[in-house]
């Protein structure tokens, strides 16, 4: 009717396969860590592990390339994506630098609501300060449009 199977000659094949592949293994033995894929004892650029081990500093990159077994080659130079990462943002001036001094040419005014409303019906406090003269000005509003 057709082809027959023979199970034992099958088991046979597979396990000289499998003593093959094991064979190949013990001889190239590799070790994966993270995204570093190298060979016991394989030469590699401090440059290149430094970029796969995420940027470490030089002697963390050359202990766990110690550590992995793999000769490191070649001089730490200085890496850009490092470089970028250290970059501080400028700082930005937080208001004028020269202070005024004529009267009533710079005001800072803030503006309060409260929980409660007063006696008077007031909700909202407005204070007004005078640069020059620090002198302060304080009202009270019914409602915030009556802030002219």
């Amino acid at each position: 009717m057709g082809m027959e199977i023979v199970p034992d000659k099958m088991e046979k094949d597979e396990k000289e396969k499998d003593n093959e592949n094991n064979k190949n293994n013990n001889n190239n033995e590799k070790r994966e860590k993270g995204n570093v894929s190298t060979e016991i004892g394989a030469k590699i650029n401090i440059k290149e592990l430094h970029e796969k081990l995420g940027h470490p500093e030089e002697e963390v990159t050359k202990l766990t390339g110690n550590y992995m077994k793999l000769k490191i080659k070649g001089k730490m130079e200085n890496c850009e994506n490092c470089a970028i990462r250290k970059i501080r943002q400028k700082n930005i001036p937080k208001g004028p630098k020269e202070k005024l001094t004529k009267p009533g040419h710079r005001v800072y005014v803030d503006l309060t609501s409260s929980k409660y409303t007063s006696a008077g019906g007031s909700k909202y406090w407005c204070l007004a300060v005078d640069e020059a003269t620090h002198m302060k000005f304080s009202t009270f509003l019914r409602q915030k449009s009556e802030m002219k």
